[in-house]
């Protein structure tokens, strides 16, 4: 697949009390993009669903030199960057004019739309379309400290919800902004990691946890389930 570009203008919606790009909004974009990315080449998501097929984002990692603001015209793009195991890589920037804003490298799984059961990347070969070249991509767990106090809880309403029927991505961006020790205000997030563990159901209760440890701060959801999400990060 080739690179994908749009350009964008910045709405009230997009930023938050700084007047800066939310970091949820950055990752509605993320999944957005990508879906017309794929929708170019004849594939939107509900054409890969009703084939019984869905793309879920696993991990992600946003490196932030600087943030848009309101009403900024943004220049998005995204590639394709390989298969490593069964996580399809891809990377998005954010550009003002010639200035290279943020850099987001994501992986997502193949997933049945029905059970969510994890499928192998050769699934996706029917369609005869390239997943790019993997040049040494990577991303880990996060290990989540193991003495982390338990800082409040998080139930997952209606609105939460995304059209796979579960907490959308975006989301638990908002619930690390709204947890994280220190809070947000009068700090510069400049990198932030994210491990997408379990999905989290409508009327679940995420029990939150964080510490702050070597420099980086850790906050992460345990569902009824299990563990739902890691979070990792760095401020200056």
């Amino acid at each position: 697949m080739k690179e994908y570009s749009e350009t964008i203008q910045l709405a009230t919606y997009d930023v938050g009390v700084k007047n800066k790009l939310r970091l949820s909004s950055l990752m509605r974009y993320c999944q957005e993009i990508s879906e017309r990315h794929l929708g170019v080449y004849g594939l939107p998501y509900e054409k890969l669903k009703a084939d019984g097929l869905v793309f879920v984002f696993t991990r992600a990692q946003i490196k932030i030199h600087n943030l848009p603001v309101h009403r900024d015209t943004i220049r998005m793009t995204t590639r394709a960057c390989g298969v490593v195991g069964a996580q399809f890589y891809r990377e998005f920037e954010v550009w003002r004019g010639e200035e290279l804003m943020v850099e987001v490298l994501e992986a997502s799984a193949l997933v049945s739309a029905r059970e969510h059961r994890l499928l192998r990347p050769k699934a996706f070969s029917r369609y005869g379309i390239s997943a790019g070249e993997n040049s040494g991509q990577r991303l880990g767990r996060i290990a989540m400290p193991k003495d982390a106090p338990q800082v409040g809880e998080r139930m997952v309403r209606y609105s939460d919800l995304d059209y796979n029927g579960h907490l959308n991505n975006a989301i638990y961006c908002d619930i690390f902004c709204d947890f994280v020790p220190g809070g947000m205000m009068g700090r510069n997030l400049v990198d932030f990691q994210i491990h997408f563990v379990l999905e989290t159901r409508l009327g679940e209760n995420l029990k939150i946890y964080a510490k702050e440890e070597d420099g980086a701060v850790y906050l992460g959801g345990d569902n009824p389930r299990g563990s739902s999400f890691v979070c990792r990060a760095v401020f200056e």
